[in-house]
């Protein structure tokens, strides 16, 4: 059991089922990087539930297949995600992700009725997305790859260049 600072470290190969984030802070990193390392739902709710501790980070993975058509977050429900590949992950709002901080990733061919790649709601006062790249994540509803909600504090910096492009990204104003 991981306790308050640990790092714990997942060598190479495809685990199956969802990462329920700890209490505690603590970053769970692959060993080889999201070529080698994959954490897949299979279809069966997502690859990582996250909890409201914005100091657990999980970082260096593929996490993929995940599906919650009509939840929140297909991939992702609420984390910290660094140098990590979500594709394949659909969800009602945020297929890809939702309210989470998502940092040097590539969000890759989800989908969700609201924002196939990321999601972010009126309280989701951390979450963001830095150096990420978003490409063929569809949405049923707006066809964009990154949504957020009125009242949210989105941000999108340092966006690769095939993230260019209006079509691609909402934000609501309040």
């Amino acid at each position: 059991m991981a306790i308050e600072g640990d790092v714990v470290l997942v060598g190479p190969g495809v685990y199956c089922g969802t990462v329920e984030g700890p209490s505690a802070t603590i970053e769970i990193r692959s060993t080889e990087g999201p070529e080698m390392t994959v954490l897949d739902a299979q279809g069966a709710g997502r690859c990582y539930l996250g909890t409201q501790n914005a100091n657990t980070v999980v970082s260096g993975f593929t996490l993929r297949n995940a599906g919650v058509p009509n939840g929140f977050g297909g991939g992702v429900y609420s984390g910290v995600i660094t140098n990590c590949v979500i594709t394949n992950c659909v969800g009602g709002a945020g297929g890809g992700a939702y309210d989470s901080v998502l940092l040097d990733c590539r969000i890759v061919g989800n989908e969700a009725q609201y924002g196939g790649g990321i999601w972010i709601s009126s309280g989701a006062s951390m979450a963001k997305a830095e150096n990420c790249l978003f490409a063929g994540n569809v949405s049923t509803t707006w066809r964009k790859s990154f949504a957020s909600f009125a009242g949210a504090s989105a941000t999108l910096t340092d966006a690769p260049a095939a993230n260019a492009g209006a079509e691609r990204f909402f934000a609501r104003a309040a």
